[in-house]
């Protein structure tokens, strides 16, 4: 429906909440991107950083090159070193690296068990302990047909990841263990596993056996020797890790020698580093609820004042349309019968009552003085901004003087007012509190039904007017309001104001009028 030019729309606050809410949102979270660029930049430098620390040279080349030139040929330690190197740098980063080595062949991070043993020689039996005859060994498995006990489904759902790499990579599970007996053989570098405790770590060197053991049948051991370690030595300790499934060639660039020896990538590939929401997902999650909550909060703030504004402005426009709709109403009845009596004298109609409509048009005129001076000082009352001169004050005194002024209209009324007059002093502005209180006994005169009585008590805290009106009055809420009438029909009685004055008046002074209509009464109460 299209709105006409100067219609103001009363305000809806669940609208006004929604912009409010938008706008607070996108304002806090501004703000927030500042604090997580913070993060951001952290997470970056991390990443490149542990990118370099873990760099495929690293974890090879100790054991490619010596004194600063490649070796001539690789060890089996050599050999197994490296390929424990590309699986622990598997389980840091998620990278997945390939090795070609002249006369070797290829060497990957591809999964595989990997014990390191320890070979403390022959020690003395009576004597001190001979630390130059202890040796460290890196095996590894001696057949693949092993790993599958490792494999196992309820042993690889006890895999853990070993926070000993980065936390910018996506890390992989591995199979930590102890080797409590075993087939060797050093000269091959290999092991047989027979009996194996698998156990938890939370860093490198800090297996925590879990009391599960894993019972293999060794099948041939021709050229191994059987060690058996006393149960609580972590000496030598194993982990089953490394990436499963065949390696794709088509992810590296072979990188070839011709003039012979050792062929090897220098870079790996297939990098998997963590998602910045990933990593800090617990982080980023708790302040986005904070945010919500706060925004939700905060957004009350601004919506309430935007739609207490909208709608004092809107209540403005309604409170002036109907003040204008209301004057017109009131002054056109007076103002019509002014025309009419006015024209009857003009045409010589019915010449014998000159005088009755002369009295007419003087009466109407009167009323609709009556109706401007109302307006007048309804206006100065919301205003609100004259001058209170408040002193000791002898209310009793005022609603007496206010009954005699208004005997004419009870004695035609034949109505009755109960007041026992008596002194009654507070420090209030006379003039203000007469006006005020003159309109509310006028308007129980005014619209009491004839024969009734009006009953008006005062102290010097309460002063109520009581009096059974002419005509039914539904709800009150709106009396206090300019041009409201008990009736549904606006008659000629009154104009509407005589309430808002005295709301208004009594409001300057700090005073608080109440009206309620019950049981067939009407009581205006007056707070001091």
């Amino acid at each position: 429906m299209k709105v006409r030019k100067g219609t103001i729309k009363r305000p809806k606050f669940l609208i006004n909440y929604t912009v409010s809410l938008i706008i607070v949102l996108i304002i806090f979270m501004s703000a927030a991107a500042f604090f997580c660029l913070a993060y951001y930049m952290e997470y970056l430098y991390e990443a490149d950083h542990e990118s370099d620390l873990f760099s495929l040279s690293e974890a090879t080349n100790a054991y490619i090159y010596e004194n600063g030139h490649e070796k001539e040929k690789l060890s089996v330690e050599d050999i197994n070193k490296i390929k424990s190197g590309l699986i622990g740098l598997y389980l840091s980063t998620g990278q997945r690296a390939r090795l070609y080595i002249r006369d070797v062949g290829m060497i990957d991070s591809s999964q595989a068990a990997i014990l390191y043993h320890t070979d403390y020689g022959d020690q003395p039996e009576n004597g001190e302990f001979n630390t130059d005859k202890v040796r460290s060994y890196t095996l590894r498995l001696a057949d693949e047909k092993y790993m599958e006990y490792f494999n196992a489904p309820e042993i690889k759902e006890m895999r853990c990841i070993d926070d000993h790499g980065a936390e910018c990579f996506e890390q992989q599970p591995v199979l930590q263990f102890i080797c409590n007996k075993y087939y060797v053989n050093l000269e091959k570098g290999l092991f047989i596993p027979v009996e194996v405790e698998i156990c938890t770590a939370n860093a490198h060197t800090n297996f925590k056996p879990t009391g599960k053991i894993i019972n293999i049948d060794p099948g041939n051991t021709d050229g191994f020797t059987l060690v058996i370690m006393e149960k609580g030595v972590n000496a030598n300790l194993g982990e089953a890790a490394g990436y499963e499934g065949v390696d794709n060639d088509a992810d590296y660039t072979n990188e070839s020698n011709n003039e012979g020896g050792l062929v090897y990538k220098t870079e790996y590939t297939d990098k998997k580093m963590i998602p910045f929401t990933l990593k800090y997902k617990t982080r980023l999650t708790n302040a986005l609820v904070a945010i919500i909550w706060a925004a939700a909060v905060f957004a009350f703030i601004p919506a309430t004042v935007s739609y207490n504004v909208r709608m004092r402005r809107y209540q403005i426009f309604e409170y002036r349309l109907k003040m204008i709709d209301a004057m017109a109403h009131d002054l056109k009845t007076p103002m019509a019968a002014v025309s009419a009596y006015a024209e009857n004298l003009s045409n010589n109609i019915a010449t014998d009552k000159k005088e009755y409509y002369a009295d007419k048009i003087v009466d109407k005129v009167s009323q609709m003085n009556k109706m401007v001076s109302d307006i007048l000082e309804f206006s100065k009352s919301e205003k609100s901004s004259g001058v209170i001169k408040k002193e000791d004050t002898d209310i009793g005194g005022i609603i007496d003087e206010i009954i005699s002024d208004n005997e004419h209209s009870v004695n035609e009324r034949s109505l009755k007012i109960n007041f026992d007059k008596k002194s009654v002093i507070i420090k209030t502005d006379p003039q203000l509190f007469r006006q005020a209180v003159s309109n509310l006994i006028g308007n129980a005169v005014l619209y009491s039904k004839e024969g009734t009585e009006i009953d008006i008590a005062c102290d010097d805290k309460t002063l109520t007017i009581t009096n059974i009106p002419a005509e039914k009055i539904g709800d009150v809420k709106d009396l206090k309001k300019p041009f409201e009438k008990g009736d549904t029909t606006r008659g000629n009685k009154g104009t509407g104001l005589g309430l808002a004055i005295a709301n208004n008046n009594l409001a300057m002074l700090g005073f608080k009028l109440g009206i309620t209509a019950e049981d067939g009464k009407f009581t205006a109460t007056v707070k001091m």
